[in-house]
């Protein structure tokens, strides 16, 4: 069974952050299969100050804390999206509640799961807010 590792962009309410994913205050890591999610651990954001709007120093930190990650998903992402896109897959969620963001994930899985295994970089998807 194939499994992806998989960051949540939180707020301090739990919550996917109503800003940037880099703008996060911690990152949910979440180990995924087809039909399992299972919390791994919680990655404390750096809060690089950026020089400039979509500053690549912060796509790098961002990237570095984030080892070993596949999937970045979010209710919003910056300009450094295109620079991230060479690492991870971006997921873009139309809904900040956590659980419903979770079920979406699962939902999904195989659709991210081949944007994943594609060579090279990588493109962005968006989710709807849809549950049924």
């Amino acid at each position: 069974m194939k499994k992806i590792i998989v960051a949540f962009g939180i707020d301090k309410n739990g919550n996917l952050i109503d800003a940037h994913f880099g703008d996060s205050e911690y990152f949910e890591i979440f180990s995924v299969s087809e039909n399992s999610l299972v919390f791994a651990e919680q990655r404390k954001n750096l809060k690089i100050v950026e020089k400039m709007h979509g500053d690549p120093n912060k796509a790098k930190a961002i990237s570095a804390l984030l080892s070993g990650v596949d999937v970045l998903v979010a209710f919003r992402m910056g300009p450094n999206i295109l620079r991230m896109k060479k690492k991870f897959v971006p997921v873009i969620v139309g809904t900040r509640d956590i659980d419903i963001v979770k079920k979406l994930v699962l939902k999904n899985f195989p659709y991210i799961l081949e944007e994943i295994e594609k060579e090279g970089e990588k493109n962005y998807i968006t989710i709807k807010n849809k549950e049924e």
